[in-house]
């Protein structure tokens, strides 16, 4: 069921960006359509059908684009940078269950994944994060 009336808004907020229907109000405001976070996180604030299929190509691109971004620049940070950001963003689970163990590039492997859900690079985290059941954070 693709809207009647469709005309796209985007807003950058310090978050994300923010997809909204600007020719149907809701609740005092423009409706929502989507939201893509910093990290490239897609999330759906109406049934994808509701949105005509051009603009849902749109704002598929932009998610992808900007976690290919986000990724290309959190590969250039410092290993110390990398696991504090990590360590302040992952969930508590993954955090206080990450073995003392492993080393420094292990545990950015353990907390990326718990924190983007990036694939493990190593057999010994990927098998880690299945015996500790952790599963990435939801944004």
């Amino acid at each position: 069921m693709v809207a009647k009336k469709f005309d796209l808004l985007v807003c950058k907020y310090p978050g994300g960006y923010s997809y909204t229907n600007k020719a149907v109000m809701e609740h005092g405001d423009y409706k929502k359509i989507a939201f893509i976070d910093n990290f490239g996180h897609l999330r759906f604030d109406v049934h994808v059908s509701y949105i005509p299929a051009d603009t849902l190509l749109k704002i598929e691109h932009d998610a992808n684009a900007i976690a290919a971004n986000f990724r290309k620049e959190w590969e250039t940070l410092p290993e110390l940078i990398k696991f504090t950001r990590l360590y302040d963003m992952a969930p508590i689970k993954a955090a206080l269950r990450m073995p003392n163990t492993l080393t420094r590039e292990e545990k950015i492997d353990f907390l990326e994944y718990a924190v983007f859900g990036w694939v493990p690079h190593s057999e010994k985290v990927a098998d880690l994060i299945t015996v500790n059941n952790i599963v990435p954070r939801k944004w």
